[in-house]
């Protein structure tokens, strides 16, 4: 007999940042994956609501790259 293997969905990692901070404290090892979810994202609601895709796919990683790299303003 054969037993059934279920997938225990992962937590998205863009649900979990909520600040900077969230940001920078993944590794660099997890930013692909949050670019992906990023994109997925993007296409999703633009899917709705329409807009331009193309320019906000480009700019994905300098993004993520600029947050990680820089202090954002707390005021």
């Amino acid at each position: 007999m054969k037993t059934a293997s279920f997938k225990v969905p992962r937590q998205r990692l863009l649900d979990t940042i909520d600040s900077p901070a969230d940001l920078k404290r993944l590794s660099e090892d997890d930013l692909p994956r949050l670019a992906q979810e990023i994109r997925e994202e993007l296409i999703s609601v633009l899917s709705r609501t329409g807009g331009n895709l193309r320019p906000n796919l480009r700019l994905v990683e300098l993004g993520i790259a600029f947050r990680r790299l820089f202090e954002a303003p707390t005021g």
